[in-house]
């Protein structure tokens, strides 16, 4: 069973607050619909060893709130609940979504998202992952190019020290200049706003 259903407190108590201010306002009208589809008609009550004669919408409404408030009450919590479990769906997700990012921004790019069976987002989770997935391994390649260009330019200070052989500065410029062009294509894949 799950122990915290109320995840992001922000978001989520802005929901339950706005279902619930909703529901409210719905009882409300409906209340004062049926008050007002009645104008014209006279009720007789007896209450209390008291009869009260008077107008049926001004009945209608003291009698709602008199005896019904408890429906009311108990429908309002029930729309809280509701809306709990509902906002839970999205906040649970979004909250998984921000503590990949935070990943991210700390230089963590093994990492996915996975939701549960009934989150909401299924589809951006997945997109989410495999971008991530994707630049990491763009990422690893750029590594270990660069790691080559550095063997590479090793190769060609040691070489410079034994100067007669040239055909071996050409062989080792030609795989510098084929590893650059392997970290250019593994770049391009991105667009980047230079400053």
């Amino acid at each position: 069973m799950r122990r915290n259903y109320f995840i992001k407190k922000n978001l989520q108590g802005k929901y339950i607050f706005s279902y619930f201010i909703f529901f409210l306002i719905g009882c409300g009208g409906l209340a004062a619909i049926l008050a007002l589809s009645i104008p014209d008609s006279m009720t007789i009550t007896y209450d209390n060893n008291d009869l009260q004669m008077g107008n049926t919408s001004i009945f209608f409404i003291k009698s709602l709130l008199s005896t019904h408030w408890i429906t009311i009450l108990s429908g309002g919590l029930a729309i809280v609940v509701g809306a709990l479990i509902i906002t839970h769906r999205v906040a649970g997700p979004l909250y998984k979504i921000e503590a990949l990012y935070d990943l991210m921004l700390e230089g963590n790019l093994s990492e996915g998202i996975s939701f549960r069976k009934n989150d909401e987002g299924h589809e951006l989770a997945d997109k989410i992952t495999r971008f991530n997935f994707l630049i990491a391994e763009k990422i690893s390649n750029v590594q270990d190019y660069s790691d080559e260009i550095t063997a590479s330019l090793n190769a060609l200070a040691n070489s410079q020290e034994s100067l007669p052989d040239s055909s071996n500065f050409q062989a080792e410029i030609q795989k510098i200049t084929e590893l650059n062009t392997q970290i250019s294509d593994s770049v391009s894949l991105f667009t980047v706003n230079k400053p």
